[in-house]
């Protein structure tokens, strides 16, 4: 009969011990391995195991070794997205430092370098903004609005991309307005001389992202982070976004398709 290390017979409900011991696990006569189990995991520890200890201890090595192996993945997205992050964010720091430097050689205000460090310090702080709502938790509670807003204006002082993202778009909730953020910082990217960028929110819950322009395409690399499966260590800096933006998709409930064709590029979820 199955006992406690306490030395109490234990009432069996459902396989769990509910005699209200906390003191060690529970093992059969004849499998006494199981009082090896830690004390600090009553949840394992108090199931009444029937079979081969051996193979619940495999089991829960098993969860262990997925454990590590989750927060080696986590790790890598870690480093990737704080590199993409410094790159993006080099050259209007360093025009700012050049700026300052500029004012340090002529000794008094310069009017040139104070309209340098200004343009690139408001530069370098609406980055860091998408940055903040695409990849951090900000991104699951600030209204859509807020987050098309951000990247409007990101967009218009930027001078080359039109934006357009109606109405009905930002009526959706935060989780899937980050998502739609992310689509378009990365249709972003396929633009390299500028161009127009659309986003369709359709009542079904399919969204597009169509961006238009000379030369439009995604980098093959990009691409292919977003419509397969990759592995992270196969991840880089210039990647990392993309294979975000598919799982984030998949976390959302939905799945991501890439389209491409001569001047134009869309993303679609759904």
């Amino acid at each position: 009969m199955p006992v406690c290390k306490c030395g109490k017979n234990p009432q069996v409900k459902e396989g769990f011990n509910t005699s209200g011991c906390n003191l060690g696990a529970v093992y059969t006569d004849r499998d006494p391995i199981m009082s090896q189990i830690s004390t600090g995991r009553p949840d394992v520890s108090h199931v009444l195991f029937w079979g081969s200890s051996a193979d619940l201890l495999n089991r829960i090595l098993g969860d262990t070794r997925y454990m590590e192996q989750d927060r080696a993945v986590e790790l890598i997205l870690i480093e990737l997205i704080s590199s993409r992050i410094c790159h993006d964010l080099v050259g209007p720091v360093g025009a700012v430092n050049a700026g300052a430097e500029l004012m340090g050689e002529a000794g008094v205000a310069d009017d040139e370098a104070l309209a340098l460090m200004r343009k690139s310090g408001l530069e370098a702080a609406r980055r860091l903004q998408l940055f903040r709502l695409a990849f951090g938790r900000a991104g699951n509670s600030v209204d859509t609005k807020s987050m098309r807003d951000a990247v409007a204006q990101s967009f218009e002082a930027e001078g080359k991309v039109t934006l357009l993202w109606d109405q009905t778009g930002i009526g959706i909730d935060p989780a899937h307005g980050r998502l739609v953020l992310n689509m378009v910082m990365l249709a972003r990217e396929a633009l390299p001389f500028g161009g127009d960028i659309v986003v369709t929110c359709e009542s079904g819950g399919r969204i597009s992202v169509n961006a238009t322009g000379k030369r439009a395409a995604f980098r093959p690399d990009v691409e292919n982070v977003m419509k397969n499966e990759v592995a992270p260590e196969q991840l880089d800096p210039r990647t990392v976004h993309g294979f975000f933006l598919r799982n984030l998709a998949h976390r959302t409930g939905g799945a991501l398709s890439v389209l491409q064709e001569d001047g134009n590029v869309a993303l679609i979820y759904d």
